[in-house]
């Protein structure tokens, strides 16, 4: 799956290079996940978390057509919340996005752009984090993932060289395991208010 999809990545660059325009830039962004686990006593005591990613971003789109894509290399902080009690699991991970994007012109210097892709995700750092703290009823280590994978979907408008949006992201592998138990497991999803500026 890895390999695959570096491939691809690498293989549209080259593609696309000779006709395409091409912008180097830095985006950011902020915004809250909610994460799902199995089990309805976790879920119960789960709450929203408020991230963050940075990082590079290039944009290639083909002339005349507004249809191109972005890829990025963004460092990222994810995590969750337990309710009514003092206790937030933070996890830091290096994400990979990339995705098809379209841009239709609204103005001389306005664009409006809806973009949609996969991600991967590798984990830099997380401890493991014990949901005993939460609650009497489960007495579990559990621990963030090495490895993820999922989708984001988003839109927005682009002035010059300022480019505004949302995007939301949902994981399609599991975020969170059980050392305990195999079957017991999560994954989040959330809203992002991003902004990226282009050379």
């Amino acid at each position: 799956m890895k390999r695959i999809f570096f491939t691809t990545v690498i293989i549209a660059l080259a593609v696309f290079s000779a006709e395409a325009q091409i912008k180097v830039g830095v985006k950011a962004g902020v915004g809250t996940t909610s994460t799902s686990f199995k089990g309805d006593v976790i879920n119960d005591l789960e709450s929203n978390f408020t991230g963050f990613h940075v990082g590079p971003i290039i944009d290639v789109t083909l002339p005349l057509t507004g249809i191109g894509f972005d890829a990025a290399v963004l460092y990222s902080q994810k995590g969750f919340k337990i309710k009514n009690i003092d206790l937030e699991e933070r996890a830091s991970t290096v994400d990979f996005p990339v995705n098809l994007k379209i841009k239709m012109p609204v103005s001389q210097k306005v664009k409006i752009f809806a973009a949609a892709g996969p991600y991967l995700s590798f984990k830099l750092a997380g401890d493991k984090f014990d949901f005993s703290e939460a609650t009497q009823q489960i007495e579990d280590i559990w621990e963030n993932k090495s490895f993820g994978v999922g989708a984001n979907i988003g839109g927005g408008f682009i002035i010059d060289h300022l480019q505004i949006g949302f995007n939301y992201r949902v994981s399609f592998s599991d975020e969170y395991e059980s050392l305990d138990y195999s079957d017991l497991s999560g994954k989040s999803k959330g809203w992002y208010l991003e902004m990226a500026y282009y050379f």
